[in-house]
């Protein structure tokens, strides 16, 4: 099967993005973004991050990624039990 890029591996996440984050045991919050908004939010029962979906991403870790075009990782706040991970979606 051949790796989806760019605007169709988008619009693929956005479509599954609900049903993986049901499918895996954890607690947690998913998101697709375009690199300036929120395209998909997907969050487990308990998780509540407030993001909504077409708002303005916040922080500079998606911007990072983006620009370095690699996978980053990074806790959201000292004392939060919470990691946030970015992967770029390249053409």
């Amino acid at each position: 099967m051949e790796i989806l890029k760019g605007e169709e591996a988008l619009a693929a996440l956005v479509g599954v993005l609900p049903y993986i984050v049901e499918a895996l045991p954890a607690d947690m919050a998913l998101f697709v973004t375009d690199g300036e908004k929120y395209l998909q939010v997907a969050e487990g029962p308990e998780l509540k991050t407030g993001i909504e979906l077409g708002s303005k991403i916040l922080g500079k870790a998606t911007e990072k990624c983006m620009q370095e075009k690699r996978k980053t990782v990074y806790h959201i706040r000292e004392g939060v039990p919470f990691k946030g991970v970015n992967i770029p979606v390249c053409d």
